[in-house]
């Protein structure tokens, strides 16, 4: 198979931190396949009215290195999604959201290999412990691209270490057609996929496809929603256009806040 590189390109201005910006910084866990010794940081954006937070892993190779925390008005590129789930003036407001990038790449020789590896999966889930611990409220795991094969693989080890109800929902949009969905599974899902995807390794086709089986062994709610507005892609269909919901964040946010607040 061919390697698929999907890049989460995020523009951050580096201006002082509003209140409840913040960066958490976890230690790495022991040493693994991939074994890097850096701290893994994510970025926090906590409203203390907020009923849960989403906590959004980039598509790509992963790796983005944050020395500040950021106001999310000050994000770019899809990460503005998850921003805009905190800004009432697009949304209900009632959301907070994290950014939770790799401290290495998870691309290059290491791709896909890396997204599934244990030490990739820990990282993830020291954080999201964190994160509960610090704000006490429900958490959703949202990943993009590259990111739905972390989402589920981190809900797959937490249920087999009987912790899954350390998450709320799972979100995934453009999702990979590798994703290894869970064989049973009790929690809301929300896949998200624009119907012109036209990068290789996320055809519409394929999450569609995961969505039906999904649904079909879950209790919970399932949803999927596709995106139609269409937007060029600016050379790489796995880089830009309509798989990066160029320009279309809004939409994506409301769809997201949609379900997350759903009775």
């Amino acid at each position: 198979m061919k390697k698929i590189f999907v890049v989460s390109i995020i523009f951050f201005a580096f201006l002082r931190a509003y209140a409840g910006d913040e960066i958490l910084i976890v230690p790495a866990p022991e040493a693994g396949a991939f074994s890097n010794s850096d701290p893994t940081k994510a970025l926090l954006w906590d409203q203390d009215s907020s009923k849960a937070v989403v906590v959004f892993i980039p598509g790509g190779d992963g790796f983005i290195k944050l020395n500040q925390a950021v106001p999310s008005s000050k994000v770019r590129g899809i990460t503005k999604v998850v921003a805009m789930l905190t800004d009432p003036s697009v949304t209900s407001g009632t959301l907070s959201a994290a950014f939770l990038p790799s401290p290495y790449s998870l691309g290059t020789a290491h791709y896909p290999p890396a997204r599934f590896s244990e030490e990739h999966i820990k990282r993830v889930v020291s954080v999201l412990k964190e994160i509960k611990e610090k704000t006490k409220k429900p958490i959703w795991l949202y990943g993009h691209s590259n990111g739905t094969i972390s989402t589920f693989e981190v809900f797959n080890y937490l249920q087999a270490k009987a912790e899954d109800d350390l998450l709320a929902g799972l979100i995934v949009s453009g999702s990979r057609n590798v994703i290894r969905l869970p064989e049973k599974i009790n929690k809301p899902v929300l896949f998200i996929h624009h119907k012109d995807d036209g990068c290789e390794g996320t055809p519409y086709s394929d999450a569609y496809k995961h969505y039906e089986k999904l649904k079909a062994i879950n209790s919970a709610r399932v949803s999927f929603a596709t995106v139609t507005t269409h937007i060029e892609p600016a050379g790489n269909p796995c880089m830009s256009g309509v798989h990066m919901f160029d320009n279309d964040y809004e939409e994506v946010a409301k769809i997201i806040d949609g379900f997350v607040n759903a009775p």
